[in-house]
């Protein structure tokens, strides 16, 4: 935790019991923006799932990333017409992707990164 954000989690917790480290481990996700929903003793009986899903929590919302970038209208549409230039032969493109330049069609069909057929 110190490793993500050494002034908001100090190093204080290595040298104290297990429970009160694990108590730390906690208090310090909060002070990131991790809601509390785990405790120490989920942490000292290694309960897999839950232990997973608070560790994802901590890295989905500080994990050194950029921010996104936010694309404005002109960059859409000159993505869109590359992408249509590129792939104007290609039915099977054109029957899964929807690119129109004139609209957020193709930037909503894979914000997720899936295209589903």
């Amino acid at each position: 935790m110190n490793q993500l954000d050494p002034i908001q989690c100090d190093k204080s917790g290595l040298e104290k019991s297990e429970e009160e480290r694990a108590d730390k481990v906690i208090n310090d996700a909060a002070s990131l923006g991790v809601p509390r929903f785990i405790t120490p003793v989920d942490i000292l009986t290694e309960n897999p799932n839950l232990n997973l899903l608070f560790c994802s929590e901590i890295f989905w919302r500080n994990n050194g990333l950029e921010p996104k970038k936010a694309f404005c209208n002109e960059e859409k549409k000159c993505f869109a017409r590359i992408i249509n230039e590129k792939l104007k032969d290609d039915a099977d493109v054109a029957d899964v992707i929807p690119i129109n330049p004139e609209t957020n069609a193709l930037f909503s069909s894979l914000k997720d990164g899936i295209i589903l057929k």
